[in-house]
């Protein structure tokens, strides 16, 4: 009898062991498909952590647009921020590109800034004070910050605080993305 009770325990015991070691292995298997899983970004995520980091800025940008704006359907702007600019007088504008942006559709347009001072008298060309604005451009660099895209118009002339309205489009030599779309609008702001 003692020997049919050993014989049944070692037996137990032998079951017990091993579907422990398949729990274990189960297990084992589950955290490394997930680790797979998370470790392999997107196609588009790669192309993000490939783009040139925006340069350290000195201070936290201010954000004065959060609306999505559509400059074609493969071109769209969440946000726009400004900073100061690196040199006295001037802002830095930044432009955060909505997750279904063509990058390199975006990569081959300028961006242009109308800026409408609220005394124009504040500008610093006499032809600028007449037309009672002033227009900037800068090609369409895109940078990411963070895991972020976006396009910096760096150091924009504009030695004045309070602005009525900002009008932002995209253009080539071959003209202006899609001129009859409405143009990107930022009102009453202060820098």
């Amino acid at each position: 009898m003692k020997k049919l009770l050993v014989v049944a325990l070692g037996l137990f015991l032998i079951a017990c062991g091993s579907d422990e070691k398949k729990k274990k292995e189960e297990e084992t298997k589950q955290e490394e498909t997930k680790k797979q899983e998370e470790v392999q970004p997107t196609e588009k995520e790669v192309a993000i952590m490939n783009l040139p980091e925006l340069p350290k800025l000195s201070q936290q940008p201010v954000i004065i647009h959060e609306e999505m704006h559509q400059f074609s359907d493969d071109i769209q702007f969440e946000e726009v921020a400004v900073v100061n600019g690196e040199t006295s007088g001037t802002h830095s504008f930044l432009f955060y590109i909505a997750d279904n942006t063509n990058l390199e559709a975006l990569s081959q347009y300028t961006l242009a800034m109308m800026v409408y001072p609220e005394n124009p008298k504040s500008l610093a060309s006499p032809s600028d004070q007449k037309k009672g604005f002033m227009v900037k451009s800068t090609k369409c660099t895109v940078m990411r910050e963070g895991k972020y895209p976006v396009i910096m118009f760096k150091d924009y002339p504009a030695d004045f605080k309070n602005v009525k309205e900002i009008k932002v489009y995209l253009y080539t030599k071959d003209g202006i993305l899609n001129p009859k779309r409405q143009k990107l609008i930022i009102k009453d702001i202060s820098l």
